[in-house]
């Protein structure tokens, strides 16, 4: 893909597919420490070689092989606040700095027989999601945080553990079965759940996505 064909219509990506139907869930472990800020979250962040490229592909109508030095220079990115939180128990709140991921989705326009999004991460680690919580709005394709850029970006999922929000992802693919991840053993789903931390604190936009039909 040439330079000239990322020059799109913002508007024109966010047309299209609906969000794929709810499944039940399965819920990890409470939370029991709090950070109160993220100042020391950038040695959090992917610090290996940079990630400058993106590869979406699987079950799409367009495969994309996307410049992301070009996706932050065409995109107005968005500061998100979002709440992080760790199996092991920590939390901090981090200002990250993206883009709804559903905006590159759509971009690559889904398949009718996708059904999860599988992440491959530099160093070979997968994550993964289903369709509809990747498309769902609070799901963000983060270039960095505090107000800079990052060498390599994330996925931020901001109602999941936080190794659900994979770092320097390479590829993105579509698929129709739920994909082997890293962290088999918290369970694909990995949302956060406890006393008071339902979701992380996201229950009211996310809840709906696992009611049951």
């Amino acid at each position: 893909m040439n330079r000239s064909s990322l020059q799109f219509d913002r508007r024109a990506l966010l047309a299209g597919l609906a969000a794929a139907a709810a499944f039940p869930a399965r819920a990890g472990a409470a939370s029991r420490v709090e950070i109160a800020d993220a100042g020391l979250f950038a040695a959090r962040m992917p610090t290996g070689a940079a990630v400058r490229s993106l590869r979406i592909g699987g079950l799409v109508r367009r495969p994309l092989l996307l410049d992301l030095g070009h996706v932050a220079e065409r995109w107005a990115l968005d500061e998100r606040r979002y709440r992080l939180r760790g199996i092991e128990g920590w939390s901090m709140w981090v200002p990250w700095l993206g883009l709804p991921l559903s905006d590159l989705l759509r971009l690559a326009a889904p398949l009718a027989e996708a059904r999860y999004v599988r992440f491959t991460a530099a160093d070979g680690r997968r994550e993964g999601l289903r369709l509809d919580e990747a498309l769902h709005p609070l799901t963000l394709f983060a270039l960095g945080a505090h107000g800079r850029r990052q060498r390599a970006p994330r996925i931020v999922v901001p109602w999941k553990y936080a190794f659900k929000s994979i770092g320097g992802p390479v590829a993105i693919d579509l698929v129709r079965h739920e994909p082997l991840t890293a962290h088999r053993s918290h369970g694909f789903y990995a949302n956060v759940e406890g006393p008071g931390l339902g979701f992380n604190g996201y229950a009211g936009e996310v809840a709906g996505l696992y009611a049951e039909a």
